[in-house]
C-alpha cells in the first residue's frame, strides 16, 4: 500500500488506487481471500459459529466393552453443535434389560450440563428391537440405548460448551 505524504500532487489518485486494499468501518463490501481470526469472531456482539472437527467413534469409546461390539461412526462438531452418527452390535440383549450404556462422549464433544437430564437421540429399528427402543445422552455424557440383539443405529445432535477438541 502507498504511504501518503503531505504535498503529494497525486494524493487523490493514489488514495483511490489503493482504496481496495483497506477494509472500511461501514458500508457493504466483499473481502477476498482467507482471513484467519485466531482470537474469535463476533457478529453484533454474538460469537459466530466456527470450527469443524470430526472424530471417529471407536471401540475405545465403548462404555460397556463386554457387551457392545463393532462400534463405528463419527462425532462431528461445528461451532457449539455436536452431531453423532454411529452403529454398534450387541448379541446379548437379554429380555427385560432396559438401557445399556453404549458410548462415552469424548472431551470437546460433551453436552451442555445445563440442559435437561436426558437428551433424546434417534435410533432405527432392527428386526429384534422392541417397540419401546430408545436412545439418549445422559447428564454424565454416556449414550444409553435400549435395543435388541443385532445391529443398532443411533444419531442425534446437542449443544456443547466444551473447549474445542485438539
Amino acid at each position: 500500500m502507498y504511504k501518503f505524504k503531505k504535498g503529494d500532487s497525486d494524493y487523490h489518485d493514489s488514495l483511490n488506487a489503493n482504496f481496495d486494499e483497506t477494509m472500511k468501518n461501514t458500508g457493504n463490501e466483499t473481502i477476498a481471500g482467507i482471513k484467519n481470526f485466531k482470537d474469535g469472531l463476533l457478529f453484533n456482539g454474538q460469537q459466530v459459529q466456527a470450527g469443524l472437527f470430526k472424530r471417529a467413534v471407536t471401540d475405545s469409546d465403548r462404555a460397556d466393552p463386554t457387551n457392545i461390539a463393532k462400534v463405528n461412526g463419527t462425532f462431528t462438531r461445528i461451532g457449539n453443535l455436536v452431531h453423532v452418527a454411529f452403529n454398534f452390535t450387541c448379541d446379548v440383549w437379554a429380555s427385560g434389560i432396559e438401557t445399556r450404556w453404549v458410548l462415552k462422549v469424548p472431551d470437546g464433544y460433551k453436552r451442555d450440563s445445563s440442559d435437561p437430564e436426558y437428551i433424546a437421540l434417534a435410533t432405527s429399528r432392527n428386526a429384534n428391537q422392541p417397540a419401546d427402543a430408545r436412545a439418549f445422552i445422559n447428564k454424565s455424557n454416556i449414550i444409553e440405548v435400549k435395543s435388541g440383539n443385532g445391529s443398532s443405529y443411533v444419531s442425534g445432535t446437542w449443544i456443547t460448551n466444551d473447549p474445542f477438541p485438539k
